[in-house]
């Protein structure tokens, strides 16, 4: 349906894309007997179904909505694809026509480039003719390809045959593009705009010769992304920030990939400088998605130039001072309205950690005081933008800053070993479990369970490691790696219970894993100390003691409790110890084997004397509530 976008409520528009009723109506607008497009205010039922050609209340209008009915494969082929077919037939006639004449010596190189000047004219000259007769959509296209003739002739004048400086081509393609945007942006057409703009970017490509300066390819891009940002602050587009989107990042791409020949860093580090103004163009001037989207695809594709530098003679002062306003331009780049998911990974979480990558990458000594105090930094900078809340990602903001103290840690100038990186790591988790008390923030809690899970498996190993009975339990260096490890799990589970009595149940649930992970791991910690302690004998007879003792008591903090779960756990307890002495004391000396026994048995007397109890007191409390409780007794 083809027509003036806009013409809401123009009775008689002939296909006006944007009235409303009127989407699809053909013929001239005022043409004698062709049905007139009802306006979106003053059409009714009948004048709307005659104005389509059905009766009113017909069964295609009942069963689908109109702009469905209409993208039916008759229309789009068509519409879309017998066009495509003719543009596609045109050009290849009109190519064979070229290659027939060049070869027979008929067009020389100047009548070559004054044709493909003319051919452009007279396909716009057509096309604004159809604009002004109402079929926008299609003069649009019309103008679209001119718009291509005319680059393709800009690069045949100047790259290819030389008749012109590249200069000169550069400059004509660049006002062509920026004119059909001009007049793209005067007239609402976002498609219309997009091609305009991109071509306007992709002018200096065309009409290269492979040489040139990169900086004043820089310069260019600059210059028309600028215009192209601010022309976008005025209408709601949504497509519209694609364009420099994929500008920013093929002007730094391929001024980077130059680079390496620059004779001075200040001119290899132009392409991340120019990422960077892109960056705060789209800061200042856009707002809403347009303007995270085009700052974040500058800071990645400056980024990517960033790991390039090493091998450029760039200092490293300079390298890890752009790594940090890569940082602050992902801080600034969100605003509140636009949260997101893409806003708290990109903005909030993975430019800010591959930046500090690039930073610590720019050292040599990155495992060092310098690269520890750089770790502090970047943590830093997260809990300032976590403070300042600017753009409503507190807690991934809080998220990143504990991931990355935790690897300033890692980062410490002293070599530390695995024994003392556990150690290390589960006391800053029992300090971030401390501020996450303090204050809320929940992507603490996420960030230490990372940490802690970190911690376990390095604690793990060092249990592992001990030869079996030629150690004292609870006096080894895993006993310390391992008791950090499970004191960072018991200070989160406190923290995550105090804080889910005041947030939604999904924080409840998660509190509740952590309690039993952390108890979990304690139980496994203090198993790991018995299991292979002094010799078989006592290990056997201190794992069935364990055992029984654990039952025993998870089964009196499920009683106190009123915790049928504790309870469960204890009586399992109590009967793998049992197990256990049924089975592993079988092989011990006779007085661990009959101390194994004795012990297990009296510990699952005492569970069914306690459970005996309970049943009498139940029974009694019945018996007292009944009606005949009160009479007298037989």
């Amino acid at each position: 349906a083809s027509g003036a976008s806009g013409a809401s409520g123009a009775s008689g528009a002939s296909g006006a894309s944007g009235a409303s009723g009127a989407s699809g109506a053909s013929g001239a607008s005022g043409a004698p007997g062709a049905p007139s497009a009802p306006s979106a205010r003053g059409a009714t039922p009948s004048s709307a179904a005659e104005a389509w050609g059905s009766p009113q209340g017909s069964p295609r209008d009942r069963e689908l909505p109109r702009n469905v009915a209409s993208l039916d494969l008759e229309q789009l082929v068509g519409r879309y694809g017998a066009l495509a077919l003719a543009v596609l037939t045109l050009m290849l006639g009109l190519g064979a026509f070229l290659a027939w004449a060049i070869r027979r010596g008929v067009f020389g190189p100047e009548l070559r480039v004054v044709s493909g000047a003319v051919l452009a004219a007279l396909i716009a000259f057509v096309g604004v003719r159809l604009r002004r007769r109402g079929t926008v959509r299609f003069g649009n296209l019309l103008l679209a390809l001119s718009l291509a003739v005319v680059h393709l002739d800009c690069w045949a004048a100047g790259p290819l045959l030389r008749l012109v400086p590249s200069s000169l081509a550069l400059g004509v393609a660049a006002l062509a593009s920026l004119a059909l945007a001009g007049l793209a942006l005067r007239e609402q057409r976002q498609a219309l705009f997009n091609v305009g703009f991109g071509a306007a970017l992709l002018a200096p490509f065309v009409t290269s010769s492979g040489g040139g300066d990169p900086l004043v390819l820089l310069a260019y891009g600059l210059i028309v992304l600028a215009a192209g940002t601010l022309a976008l602050r005025g209408p709601d587009w949504t497509r519209a920030p694609v364009v420099p989107m994929l500008g920013v990042a093929l002007y730094t791409i391929a001024a980077g990939a130059t680079a390496h020949a620059e004779p001075s860093w200040p001119r290899a580090v132009a392409p991340v400088a120019f990422a960077l103004s892109v960056t705060g163009l789209a800061i200042g001037a856009l707002r809403g998605p347009g303007r995270s989207r085009l700052a974040h695809a500058a800071l990645i594709a400056a980024l990517g130039v960033l790991f390039t530098l090493e091998a450029r003679g760039v200092p490293v002062g300079a390298r890890v001072t752009l790594a940090a306003l890569i940082t602050l331009g992902s801080f600034l780049a969100t605003s509140p309205s636009d949260r997101g998911a893409r806003s708290a990974v990109l903005g909030a979480f993975l430019l800010p950690v591959v930046a500090l990558v690039a930073a610590l990458n720019a050292r040599s000594d990155a495992s060092s005081a310098r690269g520890a105090a750089l770790a502090v930094a970047w943590a830093l900078g997260s809990v300032v933008a976590a403070t300042f809340d600017r753009d409503g990602e507190r807690r991934t903001h809080a998220f990143t800053a504990t991931l990355l103290g935790a690897l300033a840690v890692l980062l410490a100038p002293v070599e530390l070993r695995t024994f003392e990186t556990c150690v290390a790591l589960g006391l800053y988790a029992v300090v971030a479990a401390q501020v996450l008390g303090v204050t809320r923030l929940l992507g603490i809690a996420w960030a230490s369970l990372v940490i802690l899970f970190g911690t376990s498996v390095l604690a793990a190993v060092l249990l592992g490691e001990r030869e079996p009975f030629a150690y004292t339990p609870f006096a080894t260096t895993a006993t310390l790696a391992a008791a950090t490890a499970c004191a960072g799990w018991l200070a989160l589970a406190w923290q995550l219970t105090r804080v889910a009595a005041e947030m939604p149940n999904a924080v409840g649930i998660v509190a509740f894993v952590v309690r039993v992970v952390a108890g979990l791991l304690v139980f496994l910690w203090l198993r790991a100390e018995l299991a292979h302690a002094f010799s078989r004998d006592v290990a056997t007879f201190l794992l069935i003691a364990y055992y029984a003792i654990s039952g025993v008591t998870a089964i009196g903090f499920g009683r106190r409790r009123a915790s049928g779960v504790l309870r469960a756990v204890g009586l399992a307890l109590s009967a793998l110890a049992a197990i256990c002495a049924i089975v592993e004391a079988s092989g011990l000396a006779i007085g661990w084997r009959v101390g194994g026994y004795l012990l297990a048995g009296a510990f699952l007397l005492g569970i069914a004397y306690a459970y005996r109890a309970d049943e009498r007191s139940t029974r009694r409390v019945k018996s007292e509530g009944s009606p005949d409780s009160a009479g007298p007794r037989p």
